[in-house]
């Protein structure tokens, strides 16, 4: 059995990333990790600084500054909380500091980032979630 190589890998061009608001969109798999991972460190599904039960999801490292659209970018606030996070930049730091050292400096990448970067061989969540799990 011959093994063969695609298009891209016999031209020596990579993959094409999806389109950057694609990837800071929220789909239900990162969302529902996102609540559980933050469950599981206070104990509630609710908002991760007053613990009000009617939440959204925020992207710590807003889109329109990369931040992507993975469990690791995002904590459930309250409406409140959500405002505050946008319109005051101490809370957001604040937010971004956990995040840093809870998961490392490329939270709030995707596995695109990663791949462009060279941290990643090829842009699959396995090698992401290997790199951010190590």
């Amino acid at each position: 059995m011959m093994i063969g190589y695609s298009k891209q890998q016999q031209l020596g061009r990579k993959s094409k990333a999806p389109k950057r608001a694609k990837r800071g969109q929220i789909n239900q798999e990162e969302y529902s990790t996102a609540l559980e991972v933050n469950a599981r460190y206070d104990g509630s599904y609710g908002c991760y600084v007053c613990g009000k039960n009617n939440i959204e999801m925020h992207h710590v490292m807003f889109r329109s500054q990369g931040g992507r659209g993975k469990w690791r970018n995002l904590l459930p606030l309250c409406k409140e909380h959500h405002e505050m996070a946008h319109s005051e930049r101490e809370l957001n730091d604040q937010l971004k500091e956990h995040l840093t050292k809870m998961y490392g400096p490329h939270y709030y990448k995707d596995e695109w980032d990663l791949y462009e970067e060279g941290l990643i061989d090829e842009p699959t969540v396995a090698a992401y979630e290997k790199f951010m799990t190590n």
